[in-house]
Order: structure tokens, then C-alpha cells, then sequence
């Protein structure tokens, strides 16, 4: 990955935990759908904030000159592709959220596509 895209990566996960928060301060105030994907997103949120601190510690002692052995540098990689399903996956769900909330859509940072809209306007009228 380019230094452009990791910050670009950076920037849009950054949106997307700035949404999370949002949604966390006012999940209690959700209901039906809305609650479960809310508590979905704040979930992905954890683990993907647990897998990506272990990506930068790993990254400081790289940097220290401390070598990795190959299991670790495996165990890294596997990290990595993790962290990037569940960054996926949280802005998969902060963006159905921020579709089916209005309040959301016109101030979320969550880039919202009219097809997730639709789907969402479908299954909230099941």
C-alpha cells in the first residue's frame, strides 16, 4: 500500500471512528434496527482499534530494530487482512446507519451510497 493510500486508509477510518462515537453517544436513544446495527459498529469498532493498536506496536519495535521472527511477521499479516475486513465491515454498517437515520445523513461523515439507502428503506419497512 502507498503512503497516499495508508492516509487516505487513515483519514476514512478516522471519519468512521468519529461516526462510531457519535453513534455510541446516542445508542441508547436507538431502537429495532437501528439498535443492532449501532451495537454492531461500536463492536467492529473494539476489535478493529485492538487489531490495529497491535499492527503499530509491532510497528514501533520494526523501527527500534528489534527483528520479528517469521511466526510474528505471519501473525502480522494475518492482523493486517483482519483489520482491513473489519474496517470494511464497520464502514458497511456505519453507512447503513447513517442511511437510515436522518439526523445522520446530512451531518455523518459516512459516505452514504443510494443503493445501501434503498436497501435500508426495504428493510426497515419489513
Amino acid at each position: 500500500m502507498s503512503r497516499l493510500d495508508e492516509e487516505a486508509s487513515r483519514k476514512r477510518q478516522a471519519a468512521n471512528a468519529r461516526e462510531v462515537e457519535l453513534l455510541a453517544a446516542n445508542v441508547n436513544k436507538l431502537t429495532g434496527p437501528h439498535r443492532q446495527w449501532a451495537d454492531e459498529a461500536l463492536q467492529l469498532q473494539r476489535e478493529w482499534r485492538v487489531l490495529h493498536d497491535q499492527i503499530w506496536l509491532a510497528h514501533g519495535f520494526l523501527r527500534e530494530g528489534c527483528a520479528l521472527s517469521h511466526w510474528q511477521v505471519q501473525q502480522l499479516l494475518a492482523i493486517k487482512e483482519e483489520t482491513s475486513i473489519l474496517a470494511e465491515q464497520l464502514e458497511v454498517t456505519t453507512n447503513r446507519l447513517a442511511a437510515s437515520i436522518p439526523s445522520l445523513e446530512g451531518g455523518g461523515t459516512a459516505r452514504v451510497d443510494t443503493k445501501e439507502k434503498e436497501k435500508c428503506k426495504v428493510e426497515m419497512q419489513r
